[in-house]
């Protein structure tokens, strides 16, 4: 059973209301002070928190990110981060995979600006060497497409003062690339080369300019024209069309070039600026595993005696790697002269190309009938070395011969070169070389000569060539014998026989 009890203060009541309204407010300001206490202590702790976490961000950061790098690679922040109006600054950062580096991007810088991210950075280097350190995607993940990709990216800003690629470090130079909603812009600008492209949201690439100076080589070559991306990303683009001018020492004008091509075949047309018939024509088709010319045309028009004829070319496991391509090619060349129409043909292959190593044989057959002088080879043989600066051996039964009128006065019944053994380089003819001559001359009439020694570097214009000589000369009504033992050097073509004429008349 509830009492109630009562509570009698003496006094007037207004007073005692008033006495416990006082008690009130001490007891609640007493409590809000408390919270407020707990309050503070709280912000001030989360502070502290927060302030910790943010100095040592590049230590932690990296470790509680590790779940979603690929297996093996590391993150690395250097320096602390720092906020300065507006923006967020890092001294850098460096991703590597098993100790390769990958990028190391140097002085960043991050802001949001506009409803835009906005990074810079100072200087980033990229070793591609590396990315094979990566580990494989897994089979059961679905690749990313172009246009996923595409609508995943924020709009953005990225700017690199200088990024550099290894090994290909002479294209170093600025990069600029934004995306929108409609598209990417890529600026790039170096040494060596400029580029301007955009992708848009139909995944078109139009390039606008592109100019790289090649290796050795001080003419830029340039392009523009558009192309389709396919969207899985590891296909080749479907169609698409380039435009390029080239500058050579060949030619006085610049040379233009035309490529385009549907789905896997296309035909590249090369024609000096300002003519109406191309130099070449090639027609080409590309699969996954060969790339193929197959009836393709060209001509020299700018020597004394023209040049045309036709080119097949394979190349097969191009995905692998160039120096794991095997290389056919059947080229052939068609002349005319003294003689009619000639045909020669030199087949390349099966056999590779490298830069180290390279192992491709090669024949050379037929006829070339010049304006006074033809020839004729049976030369095989192999590419070997480097191909900045191949070797020729040539194999056994390798022979060039050559007749005709070379000069007014003189006819040249036959002249045999065999070559079996010999190598050649850019320097000139190395090895045992032999030359066989069958002329007559209006003032010395006819002779049978024989040269026989060791060319080191040999060319018409440099080299050496240590020659034996003999034969047989008919003088007038005299008929000479001679055997020259004596060692001579021929620098000029004609020189051998000349110097050997003196010794059988004397």
């Amino acid at each position: 059973m509830m009492r109630w009890v009562h509570l009698h203060l003496p006094g007037d009541p207004c007073h005692h209301c008033a006495w416990l309204i006082d008690v009130y407010q001490e007891l609640n300001l007493r409590l809000m002070t408390k919270r407020l206490k707990v309050f503070v202590a709280i912000v001030v702790g989360i502070a502290l928190l927060l302030l910790t976490l943010w100095q040592t961000l590049p230590r932690w950061l990296p470790r509680a990110i590790v779940p979603w790098l690929p297996q093996g690679s590391q993150l690395v922040l250097q320096g602390p981060l720092r906020w300065h109006q507006g923006s967020l600054y890092l001294d850098g950062l460096k991703f590597s995979a098993q100790g390769c580096a990958i990028a190391n991007v140097s002085e960043l810088q991050l802001s949001y600006q506009m409803g835009s991210w906005h990074l810079k950075s100072e200087r980033a280097d990229v070793d591609t060497a590396c990315l094979s350190k990566l580990p494989a995607a897994e089979g059961d993940s679905a690749p990313l497409t172009l246009d996923q990709l595409q609508a995943m990216l924020p709009p953005f800003d990225l700017n690199i003062n200088l990024l550099t690629l290894t090994p290909w470090q002479a294209y170093a130079g600025k990069l600029q690339l934004s995306s929108v909603a409609t598209g990417q812009r890529l600026h790039y600008q170096g040494k060596n080369v400029t580029a301007e492209a955009q992708l848009d949201e139909n995944q078109q690439l139009t390039l606008s300019k592109l100019s790289i100076t090649p290796p050795n080589s001080t003419v830029p070559v340039q392009l523009t024209g558009k192309v389709t991306i396919p969207l899985d990303m590891d296909s080749l683009p479907t169609q698409g069309a380039l435009q390029g001018e080239i500058q050579t020492a060949y030619l006085e004008k610049p040379l233009l070039l035309d490529l385009h091509w549907q789905q896997q075949q296309g035909v590249l047309t090369l024609t000096e600026k300002g003519s109406d018939q191309p130099l070449a024509t090639l027609p080409w088709a590309l699969t996954p595993k060969q790339i193929s010319i197959e009836k393709g045309e060209w001509r020299w028009p700018y020597l004394e005696q023209p040049l045309s004829g036709g080119l097949n070319v394979a190349l097969h496991d191009w995905s692998r790697g160039f120096d794991e391509t095997q290389i056919t090619a059947r080229l052939n060349v068609i002349t005319a002269g003294h003689n009619g129409k000639g045909n020669a043909v030199l087949t390349l292959g099966p056999g590779s190309l490298s830069l180290t190593n390279s192992d491709l044989g090669f024949q050379l057959t037929g006829q070339a009938n010049l304006a006074n002088l033809s020839l004729t080879a049976s030369i095989p043989g192999i590419i070997s070395g480097s191909i900045l600066n191949p070797t020729l051996v040539l194999q056994p039964g390798s022979l060039l011969r050559a007749w005709g009128s070379p000069a007014p006065d003189m006819k040249l019944e036959e002249a045999r070169l065999p070559l079996a053994g010999v190598k050649v380089t850019a320097l000139g003819i190395t090895g045992r070389l032999q030359a066989i001559i069958s002329a007559s001359e209006s003032y010395w009439g006819r002779f049978k000569l024989h040269l026989d020694g060791q060319a080191q570097d040999f060319w018409p214009d440099h080299g050496q060539w240590q020659w034996r000589s003999w034969g047989t000369a008919s003088y007038h009504r005299y008929k000479l014998h001679g055997m020259s033992q004596a060692v001579g050097v021929g620098r000029t073509p004609a020189s051998p026989w000349i110097v050997f004429l003196p010794v059988l008349i004397g």
